[in-house]
């Protein structure tokens, strides 16, 4: 699977020669990206290491998590790949697989004991990266202010947002089912988003996206539904903003405030 957030996510190009993995390792790098399992076998028993390190010291695991191959994951595991084992910015093949919306593969790491809540150096938990991801996608096809707006706002230098648009047409992103993944198996709830967003939260943007399912689902374990109010509003404003009908009667009825003292927009 191409990678859908490229902005998102450190992507791996290992690089050959001084300093640089060998080319075992680079081959190995290469399988497990594109999930082939028996050239995977064939390096380990040859002696490859699991934990060699490429590019932005990223692991073979942080490959198959970041392109969605679980059974290559659920090998190398197997075979002594640690599960937390930290890139550059403090990245874990967890918060690659939410990034990039690959419920499969972020449910092998955490069955193998996966930090759920570890936070990159920007503070960021897997949670807060698959929100992002599932209000990135949103916001590509959205024709709204605050999708454009929302947009301007992502850390994604140079980004060709019609390549971005075409990649994500293309793939299978499940960012809501890895959110739904990680919060069924305790994940904190009311991270905001740091540096990018600030105010934003997970029920924030389950509104913003109008993911209904999502916002009951963040309800039901004491998400605070009034969130916290910022730029475009509570929960509940974003999602009449944007049209969201069902996520707004919804918000409604568990109790959110239909008239906010300082009404948005």
């Amino acid at each position: 699977m191409k990678p859908l957030l490229p902005a998102l996510v450190v992507i791996l190009a290992p690089a050959l020669g001084a300093g640089g993995p060998s080319v075992q390792a680079q081959a190995l790098f290469e399988a497990a990206g594109a999930g082939d399992l028996k050239t995977v076998v064939r390096l380990l028993d040859a002696g490859a290491d699991p934990e060699t390190r490429g590019a932005d010291d990223q692991t073979p695991l942080y490959s198959a998590a970041l392109h969605d191959q679980a059974e290559v994951a659920s090998l190398l595991l197997a075979r002594g790949a640690k599960v937390d084992a930290r890139a550059k910015h403090g990245f874990t093949p967890l918060r690659a697989a939410a990034a990039n919306g690959n419920p499969e593969v972020a449910k092998v790491l955490l069955d193998h004991g996966a930090k759920l809540d570890g936070r990159d150096k920007e503070h960021r938990s897997a949670l807060v990266w698959a929100m992002m991801g599932l209000g990135k996608a949103y916001s590509l096809h959205a024709d709204s202010g605050v999708a454009r707006a929302w947009l301007r706002r992502q850390p994604r230098p140079g980004a060709d947002l019609e390549q971005e648009r075409r990649e994500q047409r293309n793939g299978k992103g499940q960012w809501a089912e890895v959110a739904t993944l990680l919060l069924q198996r305790g994940a904190v709830i009311n991270y905001l988003y740091g540096q990018i967003a600030p105010i934003e939260t997970p029920l924030w943007t389950a509104a913003y996206v109008g993911n209904t399912g999502l916002v009951a689902v963040l309800l039901d374990r004491g998400a605070p539904i009034e969130g916290f109010k910022g730029t475009w509003g509570t929960p509940l404003q974003i999602a009449r903003t944007e049209g969201h009908k069902d996520t707004a009667e919804l918000l409604i009825s568990r109790g959110a405030n239909v008239n906010p003292k300082d009404p948005w927009p």
